[in-house]
């Protein structure tokens, strides 16, 4: 039996949410079957109750709006761009908004592939020594473990360094921050690598409609929800099936299944949730202006669509992004061993605030107001 005091939430249609908590979400499977059905996947396929459908085909239980630099790209026509196209245009646009604002840039530096992209992307297009005034990089002391050479011979003589034990100091319109999140989604992620070791190399590239239906569900129901009913089976594929059939680019294998659903429906999860949703203060002028993600670019999400996505980090761990780095550094032994490491949350490493919701308006929801933010007419509203 389902009850609570969401079952009488009224809509409001204009109030929309850019990021849910996730811990909130997790909370109304057990007081409305809307919440139960959608829930009825892990968070290996669904970013734990955040379902942002980017094509806006399936409609979450709270409503959401896609954030304007969330947007997914429908056009791919005539795209041609190498990765360094990529990061020289996003690398450029970061320079002409220092520029402007008259604001230098605080990079979130982690040492992993990505972040050292985006410095080594920045030095690509001015001098190193005319950078100075205008990078400032946020790093830990495992920063400097994940590519020391890197940090020695670049980063500690030519750039002001700052701690990132006090990241949410900087997130006071002084700075316009730089992150890398969201470059996994640039090459397929874990749900995809998951899903290789689950079914092997070759059954990944079988055709998804041929069988992956019973597969699919058996090892994607949430073993929190102890009935696995007919409906939400039948209702999670019936909405995964229209939404894959409307994608912009070609969804064809087991492979592609898994990584579009990643990609699309994860995509502004990532963007909010990291960063955004624990600090102290936030509101639409910050978002819009002094936070930049690097990697979330129409071009480089096209990218991904078309080449990023069909290099799975098993045998060779971005290799267009490893390759980039070693045009420009010539660090052999980089290029050959570096692999896969959790970089990102040792940055990462101030203390949290509460993760928080954050609505259309770039403000802070608390839970008792997420009644105002139901959406009735839900997919999952069988």
């Amino acid at each position: 039996m389902h009850s609570g005091k969401y079952l009488n939430m009224h809509p409001s249609n204009s109030k929309k949410l850019f990021y849910g908590r996730t811990s909130l979400l997790d909370q109304q499977k057990d007081k409305r079957l809307d919440f139960a059905n959608m829930w009825a996947i892990t968070d290996r396929y669904t970013p734990r109750g955040n379902i942002i459908d980017r094509l806006g085909r399936i409609q979450s239980t709270f409503n959401y709006e896609v954030y304007k630099n969330c947007q997914l790209p429908t056009d791919l026509t005539n795209f041609n761009m190498s990765y360094k196209d990529c990061c020289l245009e996003a690398a450029k646009n970061l320079l002409e908004s220092s520029r402007n604002m008259n604001k230098p840039l605080l990079l979130m530096y982690s040492g992993g592939v990505d972040s050292t992209s985006i410095l080594v992307s920045l030095m690509m297009l001015e001098d190193i020594n005319s950078l100075k005034d205008k990078v400032v990089v946020c790093m830990s002391i495992d920063s400097i473990r994940e590519y020391t050479s890197f940090y020695y011979k670049f980063i500690q003589k030519n750039f002001k360094i700052v701690s990132s034990l006090h990241l949410p100091q900087y997130f006071n319109k002084d700075y316009i921050v730089v992150t890398g999140d969201l470059a996994d989604m640039t090459y397929p992620y874990k749900l995809t690598e998951w899903a290789q070791g689950r079914y092997g190399n070759d059954a990944m590239m079988d055709n998804w409609q041929n069988g992956l239906y019973h597969k699919w569900w058996v090892d994607s129901t949430n073993s929190s929800i102890n009935e696995k009913t007919d409906l939400q089976k039948d209702l999670w594929w019936e909405l995964l099936v229209d939404n894959i059939n409307h994608a912009p680019c070609e969804i064809k294998s087991n492979f592609d299944f898994f990584w579009w659903i990643y990609f699309n429906l994860k995509f502004q999860h990532f963007y909010f949730g990291y960063s955004l949703a624990s600090m102290p203060t936030l509101d639409k002028d910050l978002i819009d202006k002094y936070y930049k993600v690097f990697f979330s670019s129409q071009n480089f999400q096209k990218w991904s669509m078309l080449v990023g996505r069909y290099h799975t980090g098993k045998n060779d761990y971005k290799p267009h992004a490893k390759q980039f780095i070693f045009d420009f550094t010539k660090d052999n032994e980089y290029f050959n061993r570096k692999g896969k490491k959790v970089s990102l949350q040792r940055v990462l490493i101030f203390s949290y605030h509460q993760n928080k919701s954050i609505d259309s308006n770039a403000s802070f929801v608390d839970d008792v107001d997420m009644i105002n933010y139901y959406n009735p007419n839900n997919s999952f509203n069988k």
